[in-house]
C-alpha cells in the first residue's frame, strides 16, 4: 500500500528537462512583451522620459550679441587670425584720438559732438611664396562694428597722421603696419575690428577693448628713515700717573755717614784703627825677617 503511493506521488511528478522548458519560455514572453512596450511609437501629447528626450544636433545659444551673430566667435585682442594668405592682429589702440588728429592737420575734421575718434593698428602678414604678393585694400577691407554690430567705415580725409594704412601690395614674408581712424560715439566702449580678405573673401573678427584702464594704485609712501643718534661716547679720563715715591734708604749702622759733620764714628777713632792696622802689619814683617 505504502508502495504504491509512492509510486503515485513520482508519477505526478514532471521531468526536470520539462520543467526547465516551461521556464525558459515564460522568460521570453515576458521578454517580448517589454519590448514591444518600448518600442510602440509615442502618441502626440505623451511625455518621454529624460532617457528619451531627443537631443539636437546643433544648440544655438539664445543669448548672443549682434557682433556675435555677425561674425561668429570674436579673437581677443593680441590674437592672430588667418583669413586667406593673411594673418591679421591689432597691435596697438588710441582713443580717444581726438588731439592726435587735430594735431596731424588742421584740415582735419573734428568728430560730430557726442562722438570721439579712435586710432586701431592693425598688423596684417601675407603668407604666400617669397613671389607672390597679397593686395591690402584698408578702406574696403576693414570695418568697425560697434556694440549694435552696425558698421563704421575708416575715416577717408585724415592727413598728417604718420603710419596710416593705404592701398598697396605687400609680398609672401612680409608684415604690413599702419593705422585706421574710426568715428564712433563716445560713449561705445565694446568694438570689433571686421577684415575680409581681397582674394578669398573670408572674415575674421578681433575685438578692440576701449575700457580705460584701471587708475595705477597710489606709490606707497616712502617711509621716513629713522636716524638713530649715535651715542656720544663717554670722556675717557686721562689717568694721572701716581707719584713715584721713593724710600728713604735707611743708613747703614755700621758705615760712617760721608760729609756731615754729624758722623756716626768720631775721627780720631778711625784714625787709630789706621795706625794700629799699620803697626801690625809692620811687627808681621819684623816677625818673618827674624825667622829668615
Amino acid at each position: 500500500m505504502i508502495a504504491s503511493q509512492v509510486n503515485s506521488k513520482h508519477s505526478q511528478r514532471l521531468p526536470a528537462g520539462l520543467l526547465l522548458l516551461v521556464q525558459i519560455l515564460f522568460g521570453l514572453l515576458l521578454l517580448s512583451g517589454c519590448l514591444a512596450k518600448l518600442l510602440e511609437p509615442v502618441e502626440d501629447g505623451e511625455k518621454l522620459s529624460p532617457l528619451a528626450t531627443p537631443v539636437p544636433a546643433t544648440l544655438v545659444p539664445a543669448d548672443l550679441s549682434p557682433v556675435e551673430q555677425l561674425c561668429g566667435p570674436v579673437a581677443p585682442p593680441g590674437a592672430w587670425l588667418a583669413a586667406g594668405d593673411v594673418t591679421v592682429m591689432i597691435g596697438a589702440v588710441v582713443h580717444p584720438a581726438d588731439a592726435a588728429v587735430a594735431l596731424g592737420d588742421a584740415a582735419n575734421p573734428s568728430p560730430a559732438p557726442g562722438n570721439k575718434f579712435v586710432m586701431i593698428s592693425p598688423s596684417l602678414k601675407c603668407h604666400k611664396a617669397a613671389g607672390e604678393r597679397c593686395l591690402l585694400a584698408p578702406f574696403d577691407q576693414f570695418v568697425l562694428l560697434d556694440s549694435a554690430a552696425a558698421a563704421i567705415a575708416p575715416e577717408p580725409g585724415i592727413a598728417g597722421v604718420p603710419w596710416l594704412l593705404e592701398d598697396d601690395e605687400f609680398a609672401g614674408g612680409e608684415t604690413a603696419y599702419g593705422a585706421l581712424v574710426f568715428e564712433i560715439d563716445r560713449d561705445e566702449m565694446d568694438t570689433v575690428l571686421m577684415y575680409e580678405d581681397a582674394e578669398s573673401g573670408s572674415t575674421v573678427c578681433l575685438a578692440v577693448s576701449l575700457w580705460a584702464l584701471p587708475p595705477a594704485p597710489p606709490p606707497a609712501p616712502t617711509p621716513t628713515p629713522t636716524v638713530v643718534p649715535t651715542p656720544t661716547p663717554a670722556p675717557t679720563a686721562t689717568p694721572v700717573p701716581s707719584p713715584t715715591i721713593s724710600p728713604t734708604p735707611t743708613p747703614d749702622p755700621l758705615l760712617p755717614e760721608v760729609g756731615g759733620a754729624s758722623s756716626g764714628w768720631p775721627l780720631w777713632l778711625l784714625v787709630a784703627g789706621g795706625m794700629m792696622c799699620a803697626l801690625g802689619f809692620l811687627l808681621r814683617l819684623l816677625y818673618r825677617k827674624q825667622q829668615d
